[in-house]
């Protein structure tokens, strides 16, 4: 029974539950296809967050350090996933992912919070820096939701 349930997991989302894939593969599987949307939308986060003339330094400070940091740790565990660095020891990767995930949504929904701060601080509705503040603050609150998500399956996957 367990087996054809394994079987049905691999089938269903191309690799078994309990490892990451490596190569194109990434793109496929329900966990690690959130990469490319973290890393878009937490690109425009960022973008955003710079195009605005800066209301609340130490808000959107520490929005820009999350945004930037999580893009580029995000952006190097796609390519370690990419070009199979983690396939000597998957168990620790799958345990890592899911950390990473975790603590990155923590870190993101507090984020996206400061700047929803900062985005009511100035709120005036015919400013171009208030439409580009309430933009960061939406993308930012979407990727948190996909941090949020990616950590849940990828929490699953390690415990599975």
């Amino acid at each position: 029974m367990a087996a054809a349930a394994a079987a049905a997991a691999t089938a269903h989302l191309g690799t078994p539950a309990s490892s990451i894939p490596s190569g194109l593969d990434v793109f496929k599987t329900l966990p690690d296809f959130f990469i490319l949307p973290e890393l878009v939308f937490g690109g425009w986060v960022w973008i955003l967050v710079a195009a605005t003339k800066v209301s609340n330094q130490m808000n959107q400070g520490w929005v820009m350090f999350v945004s930037v940091t999580l893009f580029l740790f995000s952006l190097i565990l796609l390519f370690v996933y990419l070009f199979g660095i983690h396939k000597t020891s998957s168990a620790i990767w799958t345990a890592v992912d899911a950390i990473y995930h975790g603590i990155s949504a923590v870190l993101y929904f507090s984020a996206a919070v400061l700047q929803a701060n900062a985005t009511v601080y100035i709120q005036s509705s015919n400013d171009v820096n208030y439409k580009l503040d309430v933009a960061a603050t939406v993308f930012s609150f979407v990727v948190t939701l996909l941090y949020v998500v990616h950590g849940f399956f990828s929490f699953r996957r390690w415990r599975s």
